[in-house]
């Protein structure tokens, strides 16, 4: 007859091969995901994800600059120079915005040049740095009419070359963000 040693003696040793297989096939299964899960490739698209979201605010950034220096002439009230260190004016905020701005929006482009991207991701940023260098035109042309008091014009070249800059600039910041986002899901997947 079987004892209960016996049984228990079988169990230990049916546990320890049980362990050992899993211990053996385990590294197997990380090797097939290793190889399948480009974990690096996934950080590098993530990395591009977020110059392209960040050119995305900083460009809505200026916009709004532009927005609200065009009301603050025309309606007399002060809504954006408080927050930025102390008060320059409507015309004098536009003009440190669309320095600020351009400084911003080179140091963008210059890490994301740095980042391995194919020749579409490269495409959208020279369209996004030459979107955003009119804006930034624009605004400094705003600061001179704005200045002398000329609301209507600086309104019809805001609405004539900045809004059409922008609808650029957003359009293929936001197309690379959400393409490269949908391309690190999808890889994502392969790393699980």
């Amino acid at each position: 007859m079987i004892t209960k040693l016996a049984v228990a003696q079988v169990l230990r040793v049916s546990t320890v091969v049980l362990f050992s297989a899993f211990a053996v096939f385990a590294p197997v299964r990380s090797i097939a995901q290793s190889a399948e899960c480009q974990v690096q490739e996934l950080v590098r698209q993530q990395e591009a994800v977020a110059v392209f979201r960040r050119l995305h605010l900083e460009i809505g950034t200026l916009m709004q600059a532009q927005s609200e220096a065009i009301l603050e002439v025309d309606h007399d009230v002060v809504i954006s120079s408080l927050d930025d260190g102390g008060f320059f004016g409507p015309t004098g905020f536009l003009g440190k915005r669309m320095d600020k701005g351009q400084s911003e929006i080179k140091s963008i482009l210059i890490a994301g040049r740095r980042l391995k991207m194919d020749d579409e991701a490269v495409a959208r940023m020279d369209e996004i740095e030459a979107s955003a260098d009119e804006i930034i035109a624009v605004g400094h042309k705003m600061v001179t009419l704005l200045g002398d008091g000329q609301t209507k014009q600086a309104t019809a070249l805001y609405a004539r070359s900045s809004v059409p800059a922008q609808v650029a600039a957003v359009g293929a910041a936001y197309t690379m963000s959400s393409g490269l986002e949908r391309k690190a899901k999808l890889m994502s997947l392969k790393c699980r």
